[in-house]
């Protein structure tokens, strides 16, 4: 058993990931190396680090060494979700480090990172009357975590038969116009014979976007605004889903958050930022799952109050329309570590960075929450460096790490390590 009265050192990640989405030029799950890099879902984001740091530690141990401080290497399972019970156990069993660095940022260290917190938006609304004229609304889905950018939606339609051949020119004449209206965006449409209803013929729209990281929304394009943008031009459904789907589109679109009257921004970790990750529409209700990541000086209750008033806006227009919102799942306030309470700690980490790189050892901040939040003195630390180049790519397709960055990493936090933990 560890001896507790030395002291912890921490070392944080996690090895799920968010689905792989579409688009890949090599496997996603593959581990493909190639073009001297290690590409797959994760590369970065964490299994990528995970390698590396593990590998350090190793290297640290066969040095023989005199330890002086006790080693924790935490590897989460549900980092990428709406909870961390993993953590919580930690907690619990009273076996937090005392200081913590996490391989899931950039580098050199990052002592400040923005709040987040999950935003259920949903509605409820009388079902729209059968019409021989238009089509019927079936549903509308999209995107499968609030931390990613959709990079697809579909929207059903049911019409009659006798019908297809015009509703077919609308819905065609409807993607052109959201073709100039948002040239970005990508559109297909299908249509078949419902099986289950005779006469009737069913009409698959498909919205391509481009996956991103949802720290990042204005990297990606979201499939779900441009499904939304493309009901908004069309009087199909009730009205209650047309103003609730109009409400989320004005909104969300905003990706500064100002749609919401929380466009807050912060020197040093920048402005708000939204994203709407999740939609599902059924004729008589919507669920949207909102990811919204905010400076210093916001906290969560600021936020939901803001999406609480939009809701009741949007109730008050109909009788029949009957809106709700409410937080989801964890809330991660932002997160600054001074380097006056922490001299030690930090500016081993620094040293580390600079003798492998040659490069400053600054501190920065970063949209992005990690388990650093889940500690009382933990920062991110690499795994990538945008001083080298490195382009961040978690949650993207083609998600990838060069070799020389994760060998590199090797060396940094077998450094980190010793200066942390070992007599030196």
């Amino acid at each position: 058993a560890a001896d507790r009265s030395k002291g912890s050192v921490g070392v944080a990640a996690h090895i799920d990931v968010v689905p792989e989405g579409k688009g890949w030029r090599y496997p996603p799950f593959g581990g493909t190396v190639a073009e001297g890099c290690i590409w797959g879902r994760g590369a970065q984001d964490d299994k990528g680090p995970v390698g590396s740091a593990y590998s350090a530690l190793d290297v640290v141990k066969s040095l023989g060494l005199e330890q002086i401080k006790n080693i924790r290497f935490l590897i989460g399972t549900l980092e990428e979700t709406d909870d961390w019970p993993d953590v919580d156990l930690l907690r619990d069993k009273k076996e937090i480090p005392d200081v913590t660095f996490v391989p899931d940022g950039i580098f050199p260290v990052i002592n400040a990172e923005k709040g987040m917190a999950m935003l259920e938006f949903s509605g409820t609304w009388k079902e729209e009357r059968p019409s021989a004229e238009k089509p019927q609304f079936i549903s509308l889905k999209s995107g499968k975590r609030h931390n990613m950018v959709p990079d697809k939606a579909v929207l059903t339609l049911r019409a009659e038969s006798s019908q297809k051949s015009a509703i077919a020119r609308k819905l065609t004449d409807t993607a052109v116009t959201l073709k100039e209206m948002i040239p970005d965006s990508g559109f297909s449409m299908i249509h078949k014979e419902d099986s289950k209803n005779s006469g009737k013929t069913i009409f698959e729209l498909n919205f391509a976007g481009k996956s991103a990281h949802g720290a990042f929304p204005e990297k990606g394009h979201n499939a779900a605004l441009d499904a939304l943008a493309f009901i908004d031009t069309l009087e199909y459904g009730s009205r209650g889903m047309r103003v609730f789907a109009k409400g989320l589109s004005n909104r969300c679109g905003l990706l500064d958050g100002s749609g919401f009257g929380i466009d807050y921004h912060h020197d040093y970790m920048g402005g708000t930022t939204v994203n709407l990750g999740v939609l599902n529409l059924t004729p008589r209700s919507g669920k949207a799952l909102v990811n919204v990541r905010y400076p210093s000086g916001v906290e969560s209750a600021l936020v939901r109050a803001a999406f609480e008033k939009a809701a009741a806006e949007d109730s008050n227009t109909l009788d029949d329309l009957k809106v709700k919102s409410r937080i989801h799942g964890r809330v991660h306030e932002a997160l600054f570590i001074s380097p006056a309470d922490h001299p030690e700690f930090l500016q081993s980490l620094q040293i580390a960075y600079q003798t492998i790189t040659g490069r400053s050892g600054a501190f920065n901040s970063i949209r992005g929450t990690t388990y650093a939040k889940a500690f009382p003195a933990a920062v991110a630390f690499g795994p990538l460096d945008e001083k080298a180049g490195d382009i961040e790519m978690a949650h993207e397709a083609n998600e990838r790490i060069r070799i020389d960055r994760y060998l590199e990493n090797i060396k940094i936090y077998a450094l980190a390590l010793t200066l942390l933990a070992y007599d030196h």
